[in-house]
């Protein structure tokens, strides 16, 4: 007698939400994994914090999956390469029906690849384009955009959706192609549990209402839920989206950040950072979280009041994607818009 058939699933993200989606996934029925993140150092340290949690990695990738600015690997094979050009290009005019149809994006190239029967898409894509490192790496291939100031910003937004249409269209038309059973993708409400009210930025200077970075960020995971509702009633692969709307719990334990003594100093080409001698290093006790990566336990106490973000664990947001995946529709923000 044979057990169960053992699961094919896709983690894009593997982080904290996606490893804890994936940690619960495991445990309902054996399960092999694919696991995605951007960079290599990522990659090493999920598929190890996997594997050291029973899980069986069949399959690492890493690369750049909202700009495409770096080649997609897998498994140390180059599947696709990257470069800036293909931001711009990729979807000139998003309401188009070519525009809409290619199916080369990385995203596409990578499911086409694992062939999986779920993905789970943990990527913030909002956060991570709406960013302003992420607006000047786009600046960087189109000097001109950066040189019309404003107009410019409005212009690297532009090109920052079109990444959105281009990866979630492309994720989607994939998992329906490689007969894969859905696709759950974690969202973002962009603003936490608050509304324009929220006092926080995302490092850069705030504005009238809300810093530039988030406002970009409320845009572009507008622009994504919208569009994930509409190919959910475009392809066979069931398409539903997990949103929760709060900060989503920290990693287990507190880390000493060791930050040694500099000061600055007159140096050739202006100012230099120089180590100041025999002045003992500060040690931050920091907790990895967030978007930030790293805050003291008084600011996450402030951060996750219940009357501003409030809080969220990840296994909690894991037993939302392992329900809407088993067909439940109650943490499905998308069946909610039915």
């Amino acid at each position: 007698m044979t057990g169960p058939q053992v699961r094919r699933v896709l983690v894009i993200g593997a982080g904290q939400i996606g490893l804890a989606a994936a940690r619960r996934l495991a445990a309902e029925r054996p399960t092999e994994f694919a696991l995605h993140t951007l960079t290599a150092a990522q990659a090493e340290r999920a598929a190890g914090l996997a594997r050291a949690a029973g899980l069986r990695v069949r399959a690492v990738s890493t690369g750049d999956l909202a700009l495409e600015s770096t080649d997609l690997v897998l498994d140390g094979t180059v599947l696709a390469p990257g470069g800036p050009s293909r931001v711009r290009t990729a979807s000139d005019s998003p309401s188009s029906p070519s525009g809409m149809r290619r199916p080369d994006a990385h995203v596409a190239v990578l499911v086409r690849h694992v062939a999986p029967e779920l993905v789970i898409d943990a990527t913030n894509m909002a956060t991570t384009l709406g960013a302003r490192e992420s607006l000047d790496q786009v600046a960087a291939a189109w000097p001109e955009l950066r040189a019309a100031g404003p107009a410019g910003d409005g212009a690297l937004l532009g090109l920052a959706t079109n990444a959105v249409v281009r990866y979630t269209v492309g994720l989607a038309q994939a998992v329906d192609r490689c007969g894969a059973d859905g696709l759950v993708k974690v969202s973002t409400t962009a603003l936490g549990g608050m509304g324009l009210s929220i006092p926080f930025t995302h490092g850069d200077a705030p504005s009238e209402v809300l810093s530039p970075a988030i406002w970009a960020k409320l845009q572009l995971s507008g622009v994504q839920l919208q569009l994930l509702w509409t190919l959910a009633r475009t392809h066979r692969a069931r398409i539903t989206v997990v949103v929760p709307a709060s900060c989503v719990g920290f990693e287990d334990g507190v880390e000493d950040w060791v930050v040694p003594a500099a000061a600055v100093r007159a140096g050739a080409d202006g100012p230099e950072l120089r180590p100041v001698p025999d002045v003992p290093p500060l040690v931050l006790p920091l907790v990895s979280s967030g978007e930030n990566l790293a805050y003291s336990r008084g600011e996450l106490a402030v951060l996750t009041d219940p009357d501003l973000m409030g809080a969220v664990t990840k296994e909690e947001v894991a037993e939302a994607v392992a329900a809407v995946a088993a067909g439940a529709a109650g943490s499905d923000a998308l069946a909610a818009l039915d």
